[in-house]
């Protein structure tokens, strides 16, 4: 817009390709192309050692939020690789489906404590498990991992508490892993976790 640069990758969002797209008029052209990259939300297993309680944290992200956040230019993986990519294996599910989501149809590739709980449960492919049942789930794997409710409502095991930040790499909100991480964090939190969701402009400085 300053005619300062030629060419630029901006975010594609539907409101920048709205943006772009009013400016034609002005001698600026836009194209959208499918990119060989992906996005995704990392959990840090240095400081959340136990597994049972990183899938319980990636159980209660709803990532369709963040696919929503670019409108119809983006899709979900299942699988850490492009869609774009020839290996990306065809028909992949979520190995962590949202607890809040639909039970998918194929249990087979799904963690094995997840297709345990909605088989005992006697769900079926397309139901949505009640508020109770996601919860009782959530808890089991904090507890099977040897957690138990401290005095301050926070699961505890020796000194290490269920107390974690959610960090979105930037100094604003509108980041497509924003809401997602508000509502895990309300979800996390009504079970006995701490979670604070915050962001923070040298969150990729730090991660490198």
């Amino acid at each position: 817009y300053n005619n300062e640069v030629d060419y630029v990758q901006p975010n594609s969002n539907p409101k920048t390709i709205q943006e772009l797209n009013g400016k034609k008029g002005e001698g600026i052209e836009n194209k959208s192309v499918e990119t060989s990259g992906y996005g995704y939300i990392g959990v840090n297993a240095g400081f959340v050692p136990d597994i049972k309680v990183r899938q319980a944290i990636m159980h209660s992200i709803d990532t369709s939020m963040t696919v929503d956040y670019y409108g119809n230019t983006a899709s979900a993986i299942h699988r850490s690789m492009s869609l774009a990519s020839w290996a990306y294996p065809k028909g992949a599910t979520p190995y962590y489906p949202f607890v809040g989501g639909k039970i998918p149809e194929d249990l087979s590739v799904v963690n094995p404590a997840y297709e345990e709980f909605v088989t005992d449960k006697g769900y079926d492919a397309g139901d949505i498990m009640s508020k109770e049942d996601q919860q009782e789930f959530l808890i089991s794997l904090v507890e099977d991992a040897g957690y138990e409710m401290g005095g301050s409502g926070i699961y505890v095991k020796g000194s290490h508490t269920l107390k974690y930040t959610f960090t979105v790499a930037g100094n604003e909100k509108d980041h497509p892993a924003y809401n997602p991480f508000l509502q895990a964090a309300e979800i996390l939190n009504a079970i006995g976790f701490e979670i604070n969701v915050t962001p923070d402009s040298n969150a990729l400085q730090k991660l490198t």
